[in-house]
């Protein structure tokens, strides 16, 4: 009977965990279903709902409720200040950087580009391929350099005055030689994922462990200067915006084709919402987290869709 099974399920999916509170609204909704749908299609609903309860994400109690419907966290006031965002495009592939900024040959880098040439080989650039730029000003020891033909946008945002290269920059955490790196190094030079991870995090002593680089700025800007920020991600989290986890700042993660609504029956939303309805202040920590985390996502959801 529906009693058994969903007893059943709730030992092997959430190692009893359930709680009577939950599992008698479960039972409710198992009846409802198979008088309108059929037996089939009630466990196939029991076994989805469960999947949204702390029980089955978490290992902490959830059997003490407060009878109250648990309401997503406000939105935070506006800034007094004008709106402003940061856009970084971090580009996952292999970016051979020495052949998208090089020193141009004809000019006052003429030189430079011999010594780029030699040291590169068939691997750098010519000459012809270089789409040129101007870097005076910029305390380079010459002023002719090029950006890689494919990259036309670079040169246009950089000819505009709207962006800056920034070179020889990377991980190193003190000059190391082909002899000693593996030793000297706290992390794999060669290795694209972790040169990637590295270059997230801008941390190469190790200082501010579980953080990013934009995560970390964010937190200033939090804290020192008052500013309502938040981080969005697309399409994946990345650690980069991985602030001091004490502050409470979740990513939110947007799909490049905006995705899809959560676009629950009024029925499911109202039985999602009551499996993770309120709790006292002595039920689990971790479960509390977790439903709180859920109805905070689900409402996110809508305002971000709409």
């Amino acid at each position: 009977n529906s009693t058994m099974y969903i007893g059943d399920l709730d030992t092997l999916l959430t190692n009893g965990r359930l709680g009577e509170t939950n599992k008698a609204s479960l039972q409710a909704i198992y009846n409802n279903t198979v008088s309108t749908f059929g037996e089939e299609m009630a466990r196939r609903v029991i076994q989805q709902l469960i999947a949204t309860t702390p029980a089955f994400h978490t290992t902490s109690s959830v059997e003490r409720k407060n009878g109250k419907k648990r309401l997503p966290a406000p939105t935070a006031l506006p800034a007094e200040v004008e709106y402003k965002a940061i856009v970084v495009f971090n580009l996952f592939g292999g970016l051979d950087s020495f052949n998208v900024l090089v020193p141009k040959d004809g000019g006052d880098c003429s030189d430079l580009y011999s010594d780029y040439r030699r040291e590169r080989g068939i691997a750098g650039m010519l000459d012809k391929n270089l789409l040129p730029i101007n870097a005076t000003g910029s305390g380079q020891p010459c002023t002719d350099f090029g950006v890689h033909m494919k990259l036309p946008s670079f040169k246009k945002i950089y000819d505009a005055g709207h962006g800056i290269f920034l070179a020889n920059f990377g991980h190193l955490s003190k000059p190391v030689t082909k002899y000693d790196w593996r030793l000297e190094t706290r992390t794999d030079l060669f290795s694209h994922f972790k040169m990637n991870q590295e270059a997230q995090k801008v941390d190469a002593f190790h200082e501010q462990a579980g953080t990013g680089v934009l995560g970390r700025l964010l937190d200033i800007m939090q804290e020192k200067k008052n500013m309502t920020v938040g981080p969005i991600a697309i399409d994946t989290v990345t650690v980069m915006l991985d602030g001091k986890p004490h502050l409470g700042r979740p990513v939110d993660i947007l799909p490049d084709n905006r995705g899809k609504r959560l676009d629950f029956s009024p029925e499911l939303q109202a039985a999602i919402e009551n499996l993770n309805s309120d709790t006292r202040i002595n039920s689990g920590i971790f479960s509390n987290y977790f439903s709180q985390t859920l109805i905070n996502t689900m409402d996110k959801t809508d305002t971000l869709w709409e």
